[in-house]
This record gives C-alpha cells, structure tokens and sequence, in this order.
C-alpha cells in the first residue's frame, strides 16, 4: 500500500470537511477495544489540522491497566497543506509552536541536521492533563538510504533537543551510543521526550530478527545487565511461541548516556498489518503467560478488525480509512518492571472517479462523517 503519490489530493479533499481532525475522528474510534476515553483523543485532536489525516496516523494505548490516557501520534511533510496549515495560524499551544519551530528549523541553510534527515515530521500529543511527561513529543526520521554517519546521527539528536526545549546537553550526549549503533545498525526513528520527569533521546532500531541479535546490540550500547537479561529472558519466551518478521528495541538516551528503559517491539511483515484477523494470538498468549499486561486487555485487542473501510464526507466525496495494528511494544525498566502498549494507526485517502487507491474496500463495512 503506498499513499505518496495522492496525500495531496486527499489534503485538499479534507480541508473542506471539517476545521479539525476532531471533526472526522468520531466513526474511526467507536469500534476500537483498547482506548478507554475516546473523547480524551477529540480533546487533543481539536487543534490538529485536518490534512494530517492523509499521512499515517497512529494511537499508543496501554495495555497493562494503567490510567494513562491514550496518545495520539500524527505525522506530515514539511511541504505538505497540513504544514502551511500549522504555519498560517495563531500558535495556539504547545503543540503547535513545536510544529512551527520544526517547520521553520527545515527551511533554515544553517541547520545541519535537515540535510540528514527525512522532509517527515512526527509529532506525539497526550490526551490526559498536561505535564512535564505529556507534552508534545517530536520525531525526526533519519535519511538512512544515504548511510548516516554518527555525526550526522547526532546532529538530528541536537536539533531534537533544542526544538523541544530539554534542558542540559543531551544530543550530545548521544554520540557513543549513537557511534556505537551507526556502523551496523539502522536508526530508524529518533525522538525526544520526557520519561518519569527526565529529558531523553528515545532511538528506535529496527529489522532485529531474532533475540541473539538484540542481546549483541544491548551489550554494545552499554545497556546495564540486569535490565538486558530481563529484556532477553522474556523475549526468548515469547520467539518460543511465535515468530515474528523483525523485531525492534527502543533506547532512551539521557544526560548519563543509556538510561533504563529498554523497548522490544514485536512486528509483523508489512503486508499483514490491515489483514483482518493478523497473526497477533500467539505474542497476546506469550505476553499474558509472561504476566505482561492486563488479560483483559489482551484479549480484547485480539478482537480488533484491522483492514479498509469507506465512507462519505459531508462534501459527499468518499474516501478510504485504512487502518491496523501496527506493533506491540513492552518497556523494562531497570527495576524489572514491565509495561505493554499497542500502536495502532489509521490513514485515509480520497477516493478519486470511484476508484479505490492502494487497497479494497470493504463494501459492507462504512462509516459515516
């Protein structure tokens, strides 16, 4: 499935159905078994411009019974209608001076980091009440096809960390985990953030392909040793159960270097992310056996309908919602502490002369705005 060559078309179809991507969350979120508080995400997504719609979106939502409210992720290009949107408008909050500053920082000749990275902005709300952990998190995407170096690594952790105001020097303080990744992995996601109150660098490495493989990495990174055999004693658990196409850790990087965390994302291929009943019942099983996550939880997102479905808009242009699990993640901390989310996301096209673009529709099931 690839959107790329009609985002825009679908941005400007959007623009005249609603103000907001509020407007068109409503019929997306009724039939999803993990998100709690629905009306927590139109919260936060009443000052997101509409056209991110037509870029992937995507839902963290807890699975282990905490309260924490669910996040919602959007994601655009710094030439896109969504962007001048962010542009022409009163900076209203903090989410959008974020994506301002970022926009701007792309235009600027003087800042390295835009020649390294992807024209692709990725920026995280939380749904709950401010504070310092829910703030807007920014995501930047490293140009890997041009073989990053560690320096060029560490000039988009810079300009994350300025962009989003951490204190101290921690883009900086980045460069040995980053020189000791750049040769033989791929960075492919780095974004910034606040975890229990502490600013850090969140790197994601994907296409592990089994747990070896992330054990070497973790003992190169300097991971401490009672939270890597915590990370690799379940792991190995669960690749008992299943396997899976490739899997994925995410490092948080503070001031000290690696901090405690470390995340294991659990992927299928791409092409079964919108299969509707996806090969996701075995890693629920291995996670509920591991006492990882809430059972009931668990169980009720093996209950979710991934694939298309199509609907009017109040233009009366139809459109396509593509949508589906796209990872499970679980977090260690150092304490031996484990935490489970799902990432969920969503994208919608405009449907042009009738036809359906990257994908079926499934006629028999619709929405409507």
């Amino acid at each position: 499935m690839r959107f790329e060559n009609d985002w825009a078309m679908t941005e400007q179809c959007l623009a005249r159905e609603a103000p907001s991507l509020s407007g068109i969350l409503s019929g997306f979120l009724s039939d999803v078994p993990t998100i709690q508080d629905p009306a927590a995400l139109h919260r936060a997504a009443r000052d997101i411009p509409v056209e991110v719609a037509a870029f992937p979106m995507d839902i963290v939502s807890r699975l282990d019974g905490s309260t924490d409210k669910p996040r919602l992720g959007i994601s655009f290009l710094t030439n896109s209608e969504a962007a001048k949107t962010f542009e022409g408008r009163d900076r209203r909050g903090p989410l959008d001076r974020l994506a301002v500053r970022t926009i701007e920082a792309f235009k600027h000749p003087g800042m390295s980091f835009a020649r390294h990275a992807l024209g692709k902005i990725k920026l995280e709300c939380a749904s709950g009440d401010p504070s310092a952990d829910d703030m807007p998190r920014l995501a930047l995407f490293p140009a890997t096809a041009l073989n990053p170096s560690p320096r060029h690594y560490v000039s988009i952790a810079e300009a994350l960390s300025t962009l989003s105001g951490l204190r101290g020097d921690i883009g900086t303080a980045t460069e040995p985990v980053l020189a000791a990744l750049a040769a033989d992995h791929v960075i492919g996601c780095m974004s910034a953030s606040f975890l229990d109150g502490i600013a850090c660098i969140r790197l994601v490495i994907t296409r592990f392909h089994d747990s070896d493989a992330i054990g070497r990495c973790l003992i190169k990174v300097g991971c401490p040793r009672r939270t890597r055999n915590a990370v690799l004693s379940v792991l190995r658990h669960i690749e008992g159960q299943h396997r899976f196409s490739y899997l994925g850790i995410d490092l948080h990087c503070d001031e000290n270097g690696i901090g405690p965390r470390v995340g294991v994302s659990y992927c299928l291929d791409d092409r079964e992310w919108i299969k509707p009943r996806a090969r996701w019942t075995p890693l629920l099983n291995a996670l509920s056996a591991c006492g990882i996550g809430c059972p009931d939880m668990l169980a009720a997102l093996d209950t979710f309908k991934a694939g298309s479905k199509s609907f009017v808009g109040r233009t009366g242009q139809r459109y396509a919602l593509v949508r589906g699990l796209h990872h499970v993640r679980t977090t260690c901390t150092l304490d031996g502490q484990w935490d489970a989310q799902a990432n969920l996301f969503m994208v919608v096209c405009a449907v042009p002369n009738g036809q359906v673009i990257g994908s079926r529709i499934d006629e028999s099931s619709k929405v409507s705005l």
